[in-house]
């Protein structure tokens, strides 16, 4: 086969690089580093592994990861990269030989490849962990597979932890793009290599790091001169790019300039800078001049609107996707380093100020990216010696600039820059990161303890190993949210116990803040912004609007300090240490947000959006997901009834059900009614006496997790776990894992429900009035959980060992089916364990309590002899196979 499909899926003929790439693929020789120019094809990695693994299903002997996860630092990129993967798997439809190999992998038989995005902003669609054994494209930002990978995934409770860790840890290529941004998971990504080789492998795991600015680049796969016999590759990687650097007192206002002369000439002009303050304050300069011609892009943008901005006509004409675009003005896009990196950029010319060799070469990289023109890059320097080069990243401007000044005049194209010895002090400062040890893995992989008894202090915030730790400016993280108003009164009463404690479990977890509600920005602007604020309490006599505006001083905002506690505090009495490295919540009220999503102290007073809950784009997610995960409703009680507002969205909407909550106590049974399969969380904001007349509720769908599952008619207990049992050994056998461990997990999935025979939890739980040996349910239309602590996969542990069950590999997946037993179960739990069940008759206290003394050491023996992501892995076959049976019999009517 070859890639003699590849133009199918592209257009193009292979370049010499990818028909070598691919050659290495098909021999299991998979490079650590690939060091290619922007431009010249790096994504259709992707296209090149899924070719190479259905050529090894052809010939009978798979040696490739099924799993392709695909690294990026930015969300745009991320976006970009999934509509890359989602294309070719479209294409795919369309060659029946192809996609009929990779769906032969496939034990369920449900699509040839699944497709998947893992950030903050994005459901889920789960498709990458239904099937283990279906090939996946997984597309994610650092933070978000990074630290599922470690066993923390953000998001992530007790069930999902070692389930994600399992799945990315094994049978993966994990593929990190641009690596040179995140030196810091770089090196986290070699220690996992290093520390998954010491164990025996089930499965291939490899790392590949990717960048056209590699600093080892010695050691990487890279072009040749062959590839230069192709014209298409030749054009792009020799576009006419010629640098002229201009030294200047005021480089701002000298990059202004440069960009006003090509305002008649019609073309798309980049501006790269270092400080997002200059990008903006360059854009509203050009703006005056060329108005809707100018697009911004900066990391001091709210989440929400940068999804959006890409949307924009002006921001399209600038994405080399469909090739270049006739355009009948000229075009800016100024931007920071959220611009430079892996967006697929293609401006004509570009203007940017100086920083280090390998920022630049990014920045060059967004520019006559088809080679069909001869661009210019006009490169602006500060005049002097003054503190532009002082400290560890001026020093390397310093070294960038002396070596860009052998090259003024002459050409920057790819070609040339890869002939150029760069000196490793021109390269941007590598920030400090811990090295990844097993001391880490064996705390972050005892998933089913809370963070906050696993690492109250924080020591070792997996955000080290991911991003690094560098001196930086303060920071503070702006949310604008409709509830504050409502949950700071809450937070400020203490009228109940556990305040602070309940406020943290519903903003860190339960209604945690998501990447797109999250404006970042310097702590210092943030404080000029205040500064402004208050000004306007100070002023003499002044109109409504004005005074209205003093009254938002005295609404309270909600602070999560750098340290994880939670405080409110009258928007006026904000102080500056409360602020560093913090989270603000603030009323969506108090504005201060513009159009764009950037801080405007223009726009205080005007209502900011909220949009905590804003439903995700359809093109983003599968039609039959549901889209509204979580919500907020506020219950109001006064003389004319019950009143219901949905918050968020462009403001309170009025909800009328057909039957409302009379008073406060009747709203516990309305939400069961209304809400059967949502969790919720109330917080009663305002009393009259002891009357609570105002209650803010937030909703989130159950997790998922097969016991999570409802059905509409009950399932037989013995269908069930024939099924799971069934599917566990299909999945297992397409994996072609040895017989040991396929037996293993079928005789886990065969027994790990078994402690649903208890008559207690058959009854309370399940509704089943009269359980029998013929009348035993798994699930039913009930979800009633009545037995305080009972968990039915003990039960199923002490069923396994009095049927002298010895396989601590087939015990340990019972006990972790759902979760716990990493390292052990809450105290709780064992005590409710004993008592009747069908078919087994009395379990007594004294089995519970050798079963209880087992699972510690039984987890940790099997780590050590498996390795963290090895039995993560065997946990998450059962898991996955548990979940397709569960989702199927939800179905059923």
């Amino acid at each position: 086969m070859s890639l003699e499909y590849f133009k199918d899926f592209t257009g193009y003929e292979p370049f010499e690089w990818q028909k070598n790439f691919f050659n290495q693929l098909l021999r299991g020789n998979l490079p650590a580093r690939v060091d290619i120019p922007t431009g010249c094809g790096k994504t259709k990695i992707m296209l090149i592994w899924l070719l190479a693994l259905a050529e090894q299903v052809k010939e009978g002997k798979i040696r490739l990861p099924r799993r392709l996860v695909w690294i990026v630092n930015r969300r745009v990129v991320v976006d970009q990269a999934t509509q890359e993967a989602r294309k070719i798997v479209e294409k795919l439809k369309e060659k029946p030989e192809i996609y009929g190999l990779l769906s032969s992998l496939s034990a369920s038989g449900e699509k040839a490849v699944a497709v998947s995005t893992l950030r903050g902003e994005l459901a889920d669609n789960e498709e990458w962990k239904e099937d283990p054994s279906r090939p996946a494209i997984i597309v994610g930002t650092v933070d978000m597979i990074g630290s599922k990978l470690l066993f923390r995934g953000y998001g992530d409770g007790r069930w999902k932890r070692s389930y994600h860790a399992g799945l990315l840890g094994v049978d993966s290529l994990i593929v990190l793009d641009e690596a040179q941004l995140v030196p810091a998971f770089e090196k986290t990504l070699e220690r996992v290599k290093e520390i998954h080789a010491k164990y025996r492998q089930l499965k291939p795991f490899h790392v590949m790091f990717l960048s056209a600015t590699l600093r080892r680049r010695e050691e990487a796969f890279t072009w040749s001169q062959e590839d230069l016999k192709n014209q298409e590759f030749k054009r792009r990687v020799e576009a006419r790019k010629t640098l002229r650097l201009h030294a200047a007192k005021k480089v701002q206002q000298k990059i202004i300039e440069l960009a006003e002369r090509y305002g008649n000439e019609k073309t798309r002009v980049v501006i790269f800078v270092y400080k997002p303050k200059d990008a903006v304050e360059i854009a509203n300069s050009l703006r005056k001049k060329f108005k809707d011609q100018v697009i911004l892009l900066t990391g001091q943008i709210r989440g929400y609107e940068r999804d959006r901005l890409v949307e924009k006509e002006t921001f399209k004409s600038f994405l080399l996707e469909d090739g270049p675009k006739a355009i009948n003005r000229t075009l800016f896009f100024v931007a920071t380093s959220a611009g430079e990196i892996g967006i697929d950029l293609d401006g004509d010319h570009c203007i940017c100020d100086l920083t280090t060799i390998d920022s630049l070469i990014q920045r060059w990289g967004r520019v006559n990216r088809g080679g069909r023109g001869h661009s210019l890059i006009e490169l602006v320097y500060p005049e002097g010696d003054g503190e532009y080069f002082k400290g560890p990243l001026g020093e390397a401007r310093r070294a960038t600039l002396e070596l860009l000044k052998k090259l003024d005049g002459g050409d920057v194209s790819p070609a040339s820059l890869a002939k150029l010895q760069i000196p490793k002090e021109a390269f941007s400062p590598v920030p400090f990161s811990p090295d990844l040890t097993e001391t880490e893995l064996e705390l972050w992989s005892m998933t089913s303890v809370p963070n906050s008894k696993l690492e109250p202090k924080e020591w070792f915030n997996i955000e080290y190993w991911l991003l690094g730790s560098e001196e930086e400016e303060p920071e503070t993280f702006l949310l604008w949210r409709d509830d504050v108003r409502y949950l700071s009164k809450y937070l400020e009463k203490r009228e109940e116990t556990r305040v602070e404690e309940r406020v943290g479990e519903l903003l860190e977890s339960f209604h945690r803040p998501l990447s797109k509600e999250k404006l970042r920005v310097p702590t210092s602007e943030f404080k000029e912004f205040l500064g402004k604020f208050k000004s306007l309490e100070k002023a003499g006599e002044e109109p409504e609007e004005k005074k209205n505006l003093r009254e938002l001083l005295d609404l309270g905002a909600i602070v999560m300090t750098r340290y994880g506690r939670f405080i409110c505090k009258r928007i006026k009495d904000l102080e500056e240490e409360d602020l560093e490295f913090a989270q603000v919540f603030l009323p969506s009220e108090v504005g201060g947000l513009n159009e764009e999503g950037y801080l405007d102290p223009e726009r205080i007073g005007e209502v900011a959006k909220d949009v905590a809950d804003e439903v995700v784009p359809e093109k983003w997610v599968d039609k039959e997901l549901k889209k509204e995960e979580r919500m907020r409703l506020l219950f109001e009680w006064g003389e004319r009834g019950c009143t219901i507002r949905k918050l968020g969205g462009l403001g309170g909407v009025t909800e009328e059900p057909e039957h409302k909550p009379e008073s406060y106590r009747e709203l516990e049974d309305y939400l069961k009614r209304e809400y059967r399969d949502w969790s919720w969380r109330k917080f009663v904001t305002e009393r009259i006496g002891d009357e609570p007349v105002q209650c803010l509720v937030y909703l989130r769908r159950q997790p998922e997790d097969p016991e999570s599952l409802k059905t509409r008619v009950p399932i037989s207990l013995e269908d069930h776990e024939r099924e799971i049992e069934k599917l566990a050994r299909n999945i297992s056998n397409k994996l072609g894992l040895e017989e040991g461990i396929v037996e293993a997990l079928s005789q886990a999935a065969r027994l790990h429900d078994e402690g649903k025979r208890n008559v207690s939890f058959q009854k309370d739980s399940l509704g089943n009035s009269n359980p029998s040996e013929r009348n035993l349910w798994a699930k039913s239309t009930e979800r009633n959980f009545v037995r305080s602590g009972f968990r039915h996969e003990v039960g199923s542990l002490l069923i396994a060992l009095r049927n002298q069950v010895n396989d601590d590999l087939v015990l340990h997946l019972i006990a972790s089916s759902h979760g716990w037993s990493r390292p052990h179960f809450e105290e709780k739990v064992f005590t409710s364990a004993a008592g009747e069940y069908v078919g087994i008759g009395q379990v007594t206290p004294r089995e519970v309590e050798e079963a209880r003394e087992r699972c510690l050491p039984i987890f940790s023996n099997l780590q050590r002899k498996y390795g963290y992501w090895n039995l993560a892995y065997l946990e998450s076959l059962l898991k996955a196979a548990d979940v397709l049976v569960s989702r199927r019999e939800a179905e059923k009517t």
